[in-house]
């Protein structure tokens, strides 16, 4: 499972940057990342992997759809075999994916621990700002993709913790470390009047947005702490 996580990020990340820009490996890292995470902290690299997995599907699919036909490579052979190989490959790596988190499930069925619910404040404010960020920043070289995260573990928050908890940190760390400094240089920008002032609303709510989901997340986990460190003292 990782060698083939390995290889169709590496693959898909290499022929994207080749034709394009070097922004099409953004994406395929975090598959790869979560591979060679996955031996030291089989958490951790377990939603690397399945945020990856899923992005990339993503990301293909908008390329597949959107940027191949209009681009200068839509008449080339060679561009549109790189395509299928990858399209191919990420299809082969989502569903085993998918079977190795129902086998893991299954295996773990007897074991489950109790995980403290979250709550539909955070799932709320995770998904508005998913939804908010990926629509302003959608046109910025697919930046907006990145906000799926905390889209997708908003929703899955309410029937899966865990899994939806473990997304939407990663959502919120993703979110925040690529679409923020662009909304605050959109800001930055708007100061000296060079920019829309429909661009300079959505980054300002961006900006908002993301440093209240932040400030959630990061309260409600020592609020949580607390909470366990009293019931073992008592």
């Amino acid at each position: 499972m990782r060698w083939l996580a390995v290889a169709t990020g590496c693959f898909t990340g290499a022929a994207g940057s080749v034709g394009f820009t070097w922004g099409f490996a953004i994406v395929p890292s975090i598959l790869i990342v979560g591979a060679i995470v996955q031996p030291r902290s089989p958490r951790a690299g377990r939603v690397l992997m399945c945020a990856g997995a899923l992005s990339l599907s993503i990301w293909v699919l908008c390329f597949w759809l959107f940027i191949l036909p209009g681009s200068r490579f839509a008449n080339r052979p060679s561009a549109i075999a790189l395509t299928l190989v990858s399209v191919l490959l990420v299809a082969l790596c989502d569903v085993a994916t998918v079977i190795e988190e129902v086998k893991l499930r299954r295996a773990q069925g007897a074991e489950k621990t109790l995980i403290a619910s979250v709550s539909k404040q955070i799932r709320w404010i995770a998904g508005v700002t998913g939804f908010l960020t990926g629509a302003t920043f959608i046109f910025d070289y697919g930046l907006g993709l990145l906000s799926v995260f905390l889209v997708v573990g908003a929703l899955l928050a309410g029937r899966f913790p865990r899994s939806g908890r473990d997304l939407i940190w990663f959502g919120a760390v993703v979110v925040s470390l690529s679409e923020l400094p662009v909304a605050a240089s959109m800001l930055l920008i708007a100061t000296h009047g060079g920019s829309d002032p429909r661009v300079t609303a959505g980054a300002a709510a961006s900006v908002l947005l993301i440093v209240w989901c932040d400030a959630t997340l990061v309260t409600a986990s020592f609020r949580t702490r607390r909470a366990r460190l009293a019931r073992t003292t008592n």
